[in-house]
């Protein structure tokens, strides 16, 4: 890989960030297995005070999840593997707190499932105190578990 490449690379999106168009931004370059940029821009949060994003920083993708996720649903409901008017529960067992347990499948996809984004925005606030987590896989982030968790 050319080495100015790979810089041009790392000045743009350094760029995007000084340049206001996102408060910040994470970027991995590999070829052929070698990574020759795995860096972080930026604040975790648009406010300048906050923690500086880390490269392995974990934050919402949002909206742009949607027609990947609706795709691999569908095609689990294709192949029987999933059922759109079953329980989200009978897939994730932790999904019957607060309510929750009477959200079906289509419910999440049609966005109606009464969950409000503000209590996903910090889903760390619940289990701040709590040890009683449930083991995770060795090949699962310690940060994701607890997301997945809370």
């Amino acid at each position: 890989m050319a080495a100015q490449k790979v810089q041009r690379v790392r000045e743009l999106t350094a760029g995007w960030v000084d340049g206001g168009i996102t408060t910040a931004t994470a970027a991995i370059v590999a070829r052929k297995g070698v990574i020759v940029i795995d860096e972080a821009f930026g604040n975790r949060t648009p406010n300048a005070d906050f923690s500086p994003l880390q490269h392995d920083s974990i934050f919402t993708l949002a909206s742009i999840t949607k027609p990947v996720t609706a795709t691999c649903i569908m095609a689990l409901v294709e192949d029987g593997r999933l059922g759109l008017n079953r329980p989200v529960r009978d897939y994730i067992p932790e999904f019957r707190v607060d309510g929750k347990d009477a959200v079906l499948v289509h419910h999440l996809l049609t966005h109606t499932s009464g969950i409000d984004d503000e209590s996903l925005t910090n889903p760390f606030e619940t289990h701040a105190n709590d040890d009683d987590l449930p083991p995770r896989d060795d090949n699962q982030h310690p940060r994701i578990h607890e997301y997945l968790i809370a």
